[in-house]
């Protein structure tokens, strides 16, 4: 393998001649990654600081500032452009030199940022290039960025950290503590009148009146707790509920949590408690409810269909003991419930009944049984 051949030149020496064929074993510079710029004596190829590193870290990286944003999972060449982008310059790197046979060159480049310039050599382009810029980041003066906060410190929309209990979830544990549920209500904001119809009173004439800035919205929510109520706003719903519950927290902690010896309630009517739960029973469970426990019989027969097919009409009929009534209706059901009501009303008239239960199971368990053994 012979050695690449070399040109004198007082900028570049060692640079290939301008249309030189490529050197052997495939080892030109990939695309994109040098540029090369036409000079006096040869061609200077540089390299842009736009391109960022996705190959092989330099060996003995040294050490990063720490107030770099996760500095592990980034190469030097990217440190770089972090820090040339938020100090609004641009880093420039130039092949100088490149010797050594085509299957183990080394290639020496200069990075040159704010006027500086740092030079380290490498079996690679990349590896030159990372060199260069660990060597600038160890000695370079520049103002770094701010860092950014971890992921587990990001705010959400109610400004609490994730992955902490929210307002919220700590109000509902406490809430359950005392035996007094949080109610949340949303309040409807007033309405407001848009900008461009809003009285001007500087009197300084149309232009004032041409440029106008939506008015951010904010939500309302109301929280009950007990006898208080606290009200939350915020940017949006989940937040204005943060906003009242983290209120609430900061009443309600310091009060002792009541003691739950509430004296027991009277119990309710035997009849008022029947009809509540008779007022959620359908009307036709009604009717099979009440024959049976008066051990009447209880037919439904539809006794007339008419109309064109697409809007027929039915009428049912319901007997229960003697009690007969109709319903009429645009289906079967329909017509079948409505003659249950008519038979519920008509069942008013029929006289309560009292809960002998009691009685019945104690005449069947006091019934003498046969004796077993006969005496003559």
């Amino acid at each position: 393998m012979s050695q690449l051949p070399q040109t004198a030149s007082p900028t570049l020496p060692g640079a290939p001649p301008a249309g030189a064929p490529p050197a052997q074993g495939g080892m030109n510079p990939a695309p994109g990654i040098i540029t090369p710029t036409q000079g006096a004596a040869g061609v200077s190829p540089a390299v842009t600081g736009s391109t960022l590193a996705n190959g092989t870290v330099v060996t003995g990286h040294p050490a990063v500032p720490s107030n770099m944003a996760n500095p592990k999972e980034k190469t030097p060449m990217c440190l770089i452009n972090e820090l040339a982008r938020y100090n609004k310059i641009q880093p420039q790197y130039k092949l100088i030199t490149e010797t050594g046979p085509a299957h183990q060159k080394t290639f020496t480049i200069s990075l040159t940022l704010n006027d500086k310039t740092w030079s380290a050599e490498g079996s690679s382009l990349k590896k030159a290039q990372h060199a260069a810029a660990s060597k600038a980041l160890d000695t370079c003066n520049l103002p770094w960025p701010k860092p950014k906060p971890p992921r587990n410190q990001e705010l959400t929309d109610g400004d609490v950290p994730v992955g902490s209990i929210t307002p919220t979830v700590e109000l509902n544990g406490l809430a359950m503590r005392r035996g007094e549920p949080a109610i949340y209500r949303p309040i409807d904001p007033k309405p407001t009148i848009p900008p461009q119809y809003r009285p001007n009173y500087n009197f300084r004439g149309i232009y004032n009146q041409r440029y106008h800035y939506p008015t951010p919205k904010t939500f309302y929510v109301s929280l009950t707790i007990g006898n208080r109520e606290f009200i939350g706003e915020g940017r949006t719903r989940q937040q204005a509920r943060h906003n009242a519950a983290a209120k609430a927290l900061k009443v309600l902690k310091d009060e002792p949590i009541p003691e739950t010896t509430d004296p027991p309630q009277p119990a309710p009517d035997v009849l008022a408690n029947e009809k509540a739960e008779n007022l959620l029973k359908p009307e036709i469970t009604l009717v099979y409810e009440i024959a049976r426990k008066r051990n009447m019989s209880v037919s439904f027969e539809v006794v007339k269909e008419s109309g064109p097919p697409h809007m027929k009409t039915f009428v049912t009929s319901c007997k229960v003991g003697d009690f007969v009534a109709e319903g009429e209706g645009n289906g079967k059901k329909v017509s079948k419930k409505r003659a249950a009501q008519k038979v519920l009303e008509q069942l008013k008239v029929l006289p309560l009944l009292h809960d002998d239960g009691g009685s019945r199971q104690n005449k069947r368990y006091n019934k003498k049984r046969p004796k077993s053994l006969i005496k003559r």
